[in-house]
């Protein structure tokens, strides 16, 4: 949840942002912006899994 977090707002706002106004991609931009978000979280979680700390954790 918390890497959900952070990459929406730092990867997906400021990409969507840049590429949207000050490119003038318009709508366009916000989809490729959205697009880098999912790239982002989808390696890092990809990261996460490979690495496998994960199955350490106790849930109860």
């Amino acid at each position: 949840m918390s890497v959900a977090s952070i990459s929406m707002f730092t990867v997906r706002v400021s990409l969507s942002y840049v590429l949207a106004y000050t490119w003038g991609l318009g709508a366009m931009g916000v989809w490729i912006g959205m697009a880098g978000d999912f790239l982002v979280r989808g390696t890092c979680y990809t990261w996460r899994w490979l690495h496998g700390r994960w199955q350490e954790k106790k849930v109860i």
